[in-house]
């Protein structure tokens, strides 16, 4: 912390756990974001129903960056439909990033916005995702 404000470590893959226990629940999370220095991603785990679903803001860098989820019902990454193609954040600014995950018997909807701008809606009837 600096500040107020939670800063990534200069080592790959830091972690910060969502306060509490979402499993099977619906909600919404929101983070504000700024990237001083262009790093890889910024890579969320969510908890979905009784299983965990990644969300990767400009993840993919080799690949020309994506803004999505990824690995859902065998599928990865860019290949996944409402993936945005392409660099979402351009700049050192501020961003806000929110989440929500809805869930309603077997089905999953989960909407992200960044800048208060829809960045993507996924709906699956029997959601599920695919293991490493």
């Amino acid at each position: 912390m600096d500040g107020g404000a939670l800063f990534s470590p200069n080592k790959r893959y830091a972690t910060l756990p969502l306060p509490g226990h979402f499993a099977g629940l619906s909600y919404q999370t929101r983070v504000k974001l700024r990237q001083l220095a262009p790093r890889d991603c910024f890579h969320l785990a969510l908890p979905v129903a009784d299983r965990m679903v990644g969300f990767d803001l400009d993840g993919s860098p080799n690949a020309g960056f994506s803004t999505g989820l990824i690995r859902v019902d065998g599928k990865f990454g860019r290949a996944l439909p409402g993936t945005t193609h392409g660099r979402q954040i351009n700049d050192t600014e501020q961003h806000d990033l929110e989440v929500t995950v809805r869930l309603a018997d077997a089905n999953a909807t989960i909407t992200t916005t960044l800048d208060g701008q829809r960045a993507l809606r996924m709906d699956r009837p029997h959601f599920r995702t695919e293991s490493a």
